[in-house]
């Protein structure tokens, strides 16, 4: 009888466990993407926020997990992807993340060894958000890679 009961209690404990896992928000499940692209787990958190965006590519945060995918494509040093990444964040009307997506696009031509794009689109950044928190790095990117004259 004691088995019996320890193999119902197991079963109804791993049943409860997997209708917690569902139950899961997209909130609470992008919420697992962030931290694990805050601890450096990189592919894991594409992995998260791409599985959210397949799910309800039309959710309030579809766009930050684009971004987020990005971003994460970036701290892996594979710019060129991350590139794509962050272009694709200015499909969401309405995007919160436009300003950081193109600030990380011209950082991305920056790191690929491109600076004539960089500059491009470091000037496009600044004419567009004067007053964003990332406005005086661009402006100094924008000295910095301004070719001087003789």
């Amino acid at each position: 009888m004691t088995i019996r009961r320890s193999l119902v209690l197991a079963l109804l404990s791993l049943f409860l466990l997997a209708m917690f896992a569902q139950a899961r928000t997209y909130r609470d499940r992008y919420g697992s993407g962030v931290w694990y692209l805050n601890k450096g787990k990189y592919e894991k958190a594409i992995e998260e926020f791409r599985d959210l965006l397949k799910e309800d590519p039309d959710h309030e945060l579809a766009d930050d997990c684009q971004y987020r995918i990005g971003l994460s494509y970036y701290k892996l040093e594979q710019y060129e992807q991350a590139l794509i990444e962050f272009d694709r964040a200015f499909a969401y009307p309405n995007s919160d993340q436009c300003e950081d997506a193109l600030f990380m696009i011209a950082n991305c031509h920056e790191k690929m060894g491109e600076p004539e794009p960089a500059l491009e689109v470091y000037k496009r950044f600044v004419a567009l958000y004067p007053e964003d928190r990332h406005a005086e790095d661009a402006r100094e990117k924008i000295e910095e890679l301004s070719p001087s004259e003789p």
